[in-house]
């Protein structure tokens, strides 16, 4: 016995244009959301810099920071009194033998008066004569060796570079591509990077674990900071964008309490570069 087959009932009228209207509406819809993601992500750069940088290996560092580097060391006068290397490079070596990082540092005295000392992506450090003049002990020096190191080490330079400029490599991070060329290109800006108030707690905090590990005491940075403060020493760079120097001085000191050094590095008679 045979079935009679019963064809479907025909679509309703008007039934493909409501499929054509359905997808219209959904392509919309995703390009509504594509560009909408762009915006946030463009307006909220540095809020997304922080994630993107998770993207970047950190043997990118290396390259951005050469190209800085590079100017610095071929614009600058060099300080190469023997001496006065050896002692920076005595703070830095203690500092560093209690620091997780893959970084091969490499330090600069430079022959200039102002009173300042900063950081380059992956390990490049320039201490100024200033600082070291202005200075009175071992301590100081370290603490504010400790906090550019850790600059570094959290990649703050990077970070920075992708909030001011890499708009277009987060952009490229999120959608799967990436254009770090692009850092490349603003890394000679580095020198006058501004770090934001939180990079500079996060790296004086980070100081204070340091020094205390190669037994210095993060006294001498608290002394640093309120001696500048109270002579009214104008640090362009140095303090611009850093916490203010009295809450600096206070942070430091709190982290001193207690604390028993156990390191006792000589600070040099004279501070000179002939």
């Amino acid at each position: 016995m045979t079935q009679n087959y019963t064809p479907p009932p025909p679509a309703p009228e008007g039934g493909f244009k409501m499929g054509k209207r359905r997808i219209f509406w959904e392509v919309a819809l995703a390009i509504a959301l594509l560009i909408g993601i762009v915006f946030f992500v463009v307006a909220s750069s540095s809020w997304m810099a922080g994630l993107a940088l998770n993207a970047i290996p950190t043997s990118v560092d290396k390259s951005i920071g050469e190209v800085a580097w590079k100017q610095v060391t071929v614009s600058s006068s060099r300080c190469d009194n023997p001496e006065l290397n050896d002692f920076v490079d005595g703070i830095l070596k203690t500092l560093l033998a209690h620091v997780d990082t893959d970084h091969d540092f490499e330090f600069v005295i430079l022959d200039d008066p102002s009173i300042n000392a900063f950081a380059l992506p992956g390990g490049f450090v320039a201490v100024n004569r200033g600082l070291l003049e202005k200075a009175t002990s071992t301590e100081e020096v370290a603490g504010v060796l400790a906090h550019e190191i850790s600059h570094v080490t959290f990649r703050h330079g990077v970070e920075g570079l992708l909030r001011s400029s890499g708009r277009r490599v987060i952009v490229g991070l999120v959608f799967g591509f990436s254009d770090v060329s692009v850092l490349l290109s603003h890394a000679a800006s580095l020198r006058e990077l501004s770090y934001q108030r939180g990079q500079e707690s996060e790296a004086d905090e980070a100081a204070h674990r340091i020094l205390k590990s190669a037994g210095l005491s993060p006294l001498g940075m608290s002394r640093f900071f309120l001696r500048l403060q109270e002579e009214g020493v104008s640090i362009p760079l140095l303090l611009s964008t850093h916490p203010d120097s009295g809450e600096r001085s206070a942070s430091a000191l709190k982290a001193a309490e207690g604390f028993t050094p156990s390191a006792n590095v000589p600070y040099p008679d004279t501070i000179s570069c002939n």
